[in-house]
């Protein structure tokens, strides 16, 4: 870790800022960095032995871990059998919501790519997104 780091926040004394971002700055942290799993399978892991602890909240809703990853799994199989995978690219097109959360999971699982499509843009933008993605 060095022993000097520039401070962006001004408002935070550096050996606040050093204690705070010391352990995700430096050649310590590079090899956590580099995994095997992918994100999904990561969140799979954490949904094996943190299952009934929340995974995301908005509102008055809330998620747990297994509840997310057993919404992804049936995304997932349903891309898959619509012959989604390696190579393709998935339109998201929801509104913030917990279901964008179990879609992006979902569609990681069946192996694609997801373009995020946000329902407030002009039809016109949609279209051509999806057109240039070939989603």
């Amino acid at each position: 870790m060095p022993t000097e780091m520039h401070n962006p926040t001004p408002d935070l004394p550096p050996e606040i800022l050093r204690q705070l971002l010391g352990p995700w700055s430096g050649p310590a942290w590079q090899p956590d960095l580099v995994r095997d799993e992918r994100l999904h399978e990561l969140f799979e892991t954490t949904a094996d032995t943190h299952g009934e602890r929340i995974a995301a909240e908005m509102g008055q809703q809330a998620l747990t871990y297994r509840e997310l990853d057993t919404r992804a799994n049936r995304i997932a199989h349903v891309l898959r059998a619509r012959g989604a995978g390696r190579g393709c690219y998935v339109g998201l097109f929801l509104p913030r919501s917990l279901d964008v959360y179990a879609a992006l999971l979902g569609i990681l699982k069946a192996g694609a790519a997801y373009v995020p499509l946000d329902p407030d843009y002009p039809a016109e933008r949609v279209s051509q997104i999806l057109e240039d993605s070939g989603a």
